[in-house]
């Protein structure tokens, strides 16, 4: 039986969105002009974060695991990125419980809810 359009669409949005658009819109009116900045910044500074994590789960070292998820899912979290600061916060939490089961799991998710962050972020503060 093939599944309906419906389930399909339901199935690929399942969790929190990539982007709040509430929250996102909220934080342009509170920056105002220093947003872009805040966004140009972001978008410099994650890939640093996730490399930072990536060799961390790599070395097994979960300690080194948390700084970078912290500061990902802070910043991310305040810019409504969502379902990135959700699985940053999972990570963040595994390495504070030395807990290594599933990270490699949760950062491919990361992984790939930035790439759609790193295509969505820049087309949305055009629109603001």
């Amino acid at each position: 039986m093939t599944p309906s359009p419906q389930t399909l669409t339901h199935q690929l949005h399942v969790g929190p969105p990539h982007i709040d658009l509430d929250t996102f819109n909220d934080m342009c009116e509170i920056m105002e002009e220093e947003m872009r900045d805040l966004v140009d910044t972001f978008l410099a500074d994650a890939p640093r974060l996730l490399e930072g994590m990536g060799r961390a789960i790599v070395a097994g070292d979960t300690e080194a695991l948390i700084n970078p998820a912290h500061s990902l899912k802070s910043t991310t979290a305040s810019l409504g990125l969502m379902r990135l600061s959700g699985y940053a916060r999972e990570l963040e939490k595994k390495g504070r419980h030395t807990d290594k089961d599933g990270v490699d799991d949760l950062f491919a998710q990361a992984t790939a809810a930035w790439k759609v962050v790193q295509e969505e972020l820049p087309r949305l503060m055009y629109e603001n």
